[in-house]
């Protein structure tokens, strides 16, 4: 994944620094293929956050599951106070370390930066659609979203609007500083990603040793 991002960001920051660059988006092809980045985009967006969301659910819940099985501790003390169960200082099974350090983990990831790019990237792409004129804000604007397994997603639409004319030179320069971003924060996110499993996988190494001294003394 790493490498994919790396590749990504190194040809758009390429093409980006080609001045040569020159687009026409005037068609009613162009128009919708605008319209279909769009959806993409904040699908995208969408995905990447449930995707991140989803992880730490599913860690939560297991650490959830995996605390009830903890009888309360008590200090030696007279009151017998309950203290806080640390799954390292009191070795405790790997399996307590790996849901404690993999939290921690995903909520050092950069994936708010990443989702952030994406909403400005969609914020940039809505500008190369022209804006409808003030006497006709009750024109419509309708589409259909078709896909096919294992095919290119496909747009079909019906575009009625009285449109005002775009700087097209602008937009698009706006558009590649954007997707620049964009890139560049998805493969800190992934550079990120591949610094902190190496950590966790260290971690949980260190917890399973720790572990089996623990139980060799017993």
């Amino acid at each position: 994944m790493l490498d994919c991002h790396k590749k990504q960001y190194n040809v758009i920051l390429v093409a980006c620094n080609n001045g040569n660059t020159k687009v026409s988006i005037r068609s009613e092809a162009h128009h919708q293929a605008t319209i279909l980045l769009e959806f993409e985009l904040n699908s995208l967006c969408s995905n990447f956050t449930k995707w991140i969301s989803m992880q730490k659910s599913y860690l939560q819940a297991i650490n959830r599951w995996l605390h009830k099985c903890i009888f309360p501790l008590k200090q030696m003390s007279s009151k017998k106070k309950p203290i806080e169960f640390d799954p390292k200082r009191h070795i405790a099974p790997p399996i307590f370390v790996t849901c404690q350090d993999w939290l921690a983990l995903l909520d050092s990831l950069p994936g708010k930066e990443v989702a952030d790019a994406i909403k400005d990237l969609v914020t940039v792409t809505t500008h190369f659609l022209p804006r409808q004129e003030k006497s006709h804000e009750n024109s419509k604007l309708s589409f259909t979203f078709s896909r096919k397994a294992g095919q290119n997603a496909g747009l079909e639409g019906d575009i009625q609007r009285n449109e005002s004319p775009v700087d097209w030179s602008l937009k698009h320069d706006s558009f590649q500083s954007g997707l620049v971003v964009f890139l560049d924060r998805l493969k800190t996110f992934a550079e990120s990603s591949v610094r902190q499993y190496e950590t966790l996988q260290k971690s949980i190494k260190e917890a399973h040793d720790n572990y089996e001294k623990a139980l060799l003394r017993t």
